[in-house]
Parts: C-alpha cells; sequence; structure tokens
C-alpha cells in the first residue's frame, strides 16, 4: 500500500488519541522511531482548535488504516502530499510559513517551544465541550446555518468567542463556544464577523446586504460578555 491510499477519517482521530494517550516522546519512538526535536515539523493538523504534528499523525493513521508501518522515506513532503490527503478528509492543515490562519491558530503557532517535550499541551482544551455543542447544533454552521459533509460524516468546527490564549486567557467553556464552518470560523477568529448583543452578525469587511441573526439554540447560554469581549478588545 501507498501512503497515496490513505483514505481514512477515523485513523486520524485514532491516531490524535493515541498521541494525546501516549505523550509525544513514546508515540514518536512508536511511529518514527526515535524522537525528534519539537522544532522538527512546520506543518500541523487542527482538531477541536490544538494543532498536532501533521507527519507523526499522518503515519500513526496509515498504521491504524493498514496494520503496517509507512517508511519515513515514502512521504518525501507533507506540503504536496500529506496535507491535500488530510484537507480532502475535511482536516485543517496549518505552517507557520502561511500568510493568513485563524488568530488562535497564529498564536499556537508562534508560541511553539523550541525544547518542550510536547507541543499541544501548551493550552489544554476540554475537546468533549466543543463535541457537545457541534452535536447541540448538528453540525451546522450558526451563522450561515450550512453543514459541510464528508466522506466520513459531517464536519464543524468550535470557535471560541473570547480566545484562550494570551493575552486573553478565555475560558473553556460551552458559554465561550460557537459552532462554526471553517470559513465564519476564520472571519470570526480575524474579526471579519463581529456579533451584537441581539445576535445581530456584522460583516465587517464583506457586508452581506440583509440582516443575518446568529441561530442560537435554547440549550446554548451564549455569555453575553464575552461576546462584548470580542466586538471590543480582540
Amino acid at each position: 500500500m501507498s501512503y497515496k491510499d490513505f483514505n481514512s477519517y477515523e485513523a486520524i482521530i485514532h491516531a490524535i488519541q493515541e498521541y494525546r494517550s501516549l505523550g509525544r516522546e513514546e508515540y514518536l519512538m512508536r511511529y518514527r522511531g526515535k524522537a525528534t526535536p519539537s522544532n522538527s515539523f512546520t506543518y500541523f493538523v487542527c482538531y477541536e482548535g490544538l494543532l498536532y504534528e501533521c507527519k507523526p499523525i499522518f503515519l500513526g493513521a496509515y498504521f491504524h488504516q493498514f496494520g503496517k508501518y509507512l517508511e519515513n522515506t515514502s512521504t518525501s513532503g507533507v506540503k504536496g502530499f500529506i496535507k491535500p490527503i488530510l484537507e480532502s478528509l475535511g482536516f485543517s492543515v496549518y505552517s507557520g510559513a502561511d500568510s493568513e490562519v485563524p488568530e488562535d491558530i497564529a498564536e499556537l503557532i508562534a508560541e511553539q517551544p523550541k525544547r518542550a517535550p510536547i507541543f499541544v499541551n501548551r493550552i489544554i482544551r476540554n475537546s468533549q465541550i466543543a463535541e457537545d455543542i457541534k452535536e447541540l447544533y448538528g453540525h451546522k454552521c450558526q451563522i450561515c446555518d450550512e453543514v459541510l459533509e464528508t466522506p466520513k460524516g459531517f464536519y464543524a468546527e468550535g470557535a471560541h468567542i473570547k480566545p484562550l490564549g494570551s493575552p486573553h486567557h478565555g475560558p473553556d467553556t460551552k458559554e465561550n463556544l460557537l459552532c462554526l464552518c471553517p470559513n465564519h470560523h476564520a472571519l470570526f477568529d480575524k474579526k471579519a464577523i463581529v456579533i451584537h448583543d441581539d445576535y445581530t452578525v456584522e460583516f465587517i469587511t464583506c457586508p452581506q446586504g440583509k440582516e443575518i441573526k446568529l441561530t442560537v439554540h435554547v440549550e446554548h447560554k451564549i455569555d453575553q460578555a464575552l461576546v462584548k469581549y470580542h466586538r471590543e478588545e480582540v
């Protein structure tokens, strides 16, 4: 099997969960046969607001799909080969060299430690909270009401209203989360979208010509103070 035959969304999730469970060093020893400095990888796959080193995750996921290890030499470049595969499965892949990335992602990339044992532990987030919000909305974006369907299921992103990273230090709670599609998540993080107290959505750079209201489920209690913070301070 070639890495080009890889097509399993579930295998990526399995690899990410294994990375979390084992820790960076043990995970790398299992799938790369050696520990690697934390600044060796420049591409990161994003899942539930956390970044994971792209190539090691792919190597683990390949094993979970096909039951055998993929030689490191079998992939000659993340950007040209692994990145398109992950993106076709609905994942976002980022690099510090990207000209435009969501604010939270840019902060994480900029704060990447040079010698820390694991990159993603800089900000610990409860992924179940975001999953609960997405399930509450059926993975439908609260701004455009669109649902993205991939070959492996529906896809949406949990967007923090007040960013978790420095200097904002927002809470990792349901009251600080929105369910958004990738496009509106990026625009929201970049302040191209703001939300008013009555949940009117304002597009700063591209007015829509009609009033758009944020969809809010009766069981989703959004913290208005956090909405105001995003509007005035972010």
